[in-house]
């Protein structure tokens, strides 16, 4: 069976991990399996402790860089837009206080239209 590097990410750093398995998609598969089990078993670099939620898994055939299979959360890159909604959602809140709502509102789906529709 061939041996598969995991590449695993989340909001604030990245990690990887190996597995042995028949395909690709069975790798990443399993990769998923594990993660569900035990998502601290990855080794995580960055910031030097492990967080949860992990938006993005990528699988590679060990010394190789080409992505053979990957999973990726909707969520995945949203930290992109945060201050862009914080800053409309803060307007939202302003707007509603003031009684004028619809421009803040407008603004606030625009933002969030973005965000959905962006693949990062």
């Amino acid at each position: 069976m061939p041996q598969f590097d995991i590449y695993v990410r989340n909001a604030l750093q990245w990690g990887i991990g190996k597995v042995w398995s028949v395909s690709p998609d069975e790798a990443l598969k399993e990769a998923q399996r594990l993660i569900d089990a035990d998502p601290a078993s990855f080794e995580m670099f960055s910031d030097g402790e492990f967080c949860d939620g992990i938006t993005q898994i990528r699988i590679y055939e060990s010394g190789d860089n080409e992505t053979l299979a990957k999973w990726q959360s909707p969520h995945h890159g949203l930290r992109v837009f945060a201050s862009e909604l914080l800053a409309v959602a803060e307007n939202v809140v302003e707007r509603w206080e003031d009684g004028n709502l619809a421009e803040a509102v407008r603004r606030l789906a625009a933002v969030i239209a973005k965000t959905t529709q962006q693949d990062l």
